[in-house]
C-alpha cells in the first residue's frame, strides 16, 4: 500500500475507523437515550391510565349504588291480583322496546301461586307468579336490551334465571325465569 497520496501528504488510514467508531458510539448513544426517554413517557402514560381507571370505577360505584328496600316497605305498592293479560301486554312492550323484532319461537308460560324464589319468610299474603320466557332472537345483544328495560318498569320484577345459548350468526336461544308478585 502507498504511505503518501498523489499530492505528497502521508495518508492516515486509522482516521475512517475512527470516523466509524464515533458514529457507532453516538447511534448507540441516541438509540438509549430515545428508549429511556420512550420508558420515561411510558410510565407517565400509565400512571394517567391507573388514576384514569380509579376515576372510572369510582363513578361506575357511584352510578351503580341501589336502595334496596324492604320487601315490607314494598307491599303497599304491589297490585292486589294477578292479570295475566296485562303482564303479557307488558312483556310484548318490552320485547318491542328492545327492538327484539317477531321472533319465530316466542313463549310465554305464566305460573301463578309459584313458591317463592326467596330463602327468607316473607308476607303469608304475598302471592308469586313464576314467569318462563323462551325466544330467540337474531342479535343475542338485544338481550340485554330487554333485562334493562324490563327492570325499568314499574312493576316489581325478579329475575331468577337468564339461559342465553348463542347459536350462529349471533343469534341466540334465550330461557329467563322471572317472578312478580301481588297481595292475596
Amino acid at each position: 500500500m502507498r504511505k503518501q497520496n498523489i499530492f505528497g501528504k502521508k495518508i492516515n488510514y486509522s482516521k475512517p475507523l475512527y470516523l466509524i467508531i464515533i458514529v457507532f458510539a453516538v447511534s448507540i448513544l441516541g438509540y438509549l437515550l430515545v428508549t429511556y426517554l420512550n420508558s420515561i413517557q411510558l410510565t407517565q402514560l400509565q400512571e394517567e391510565e391507573s388514576t384514569i381507571q380509579v376515576n372510572i370505577n369510582s363513578l361506575l360505584i357511584l352510578n351503580n349504588q341501589t336502595n334496596y328496600q324492604e320487601i315490607d316497605e314494598l307491599i303497599p305498592y304491589l297490585p292486589t291480583r294477578f292479570n295475566e293479560a296485562l303482564l303479557y301486554n307488558e312483556l310484548e312492550l318490552v320485547k318491542n322496546l328492545a327492538n327484539i323484532s317477531d321472533p319465530p319461537v316466542y313463549l310465554i308460560d305464566f305460573e301463578d301461586q309459584a313458591d317463592s324464589p326467596f330463602d327468607t319468610d316473607v308476607n303469608s299474603n304475598l302471592r308469586f307468579v313464576k314467569i318462563a320466557i323462551t325466544m330467540n332472537i337474531d342479535d343475542y345483544t338485544k338481550i340485554f336490551d330487554y333485562i334493562d328495560t324490563l327492570n325499568a318498569l314499574e312493576r316489581l320484577y325478579y329475575i331468577d334465571s337468564v339461559n342465553l345459548t348463542i347459536l350462529s350468526e349471533d343469534s341466540a336461544n334465550i330461557s329467563i325465569v322471572i317472578y312478580t308478585y301481588y297481595m292475596n
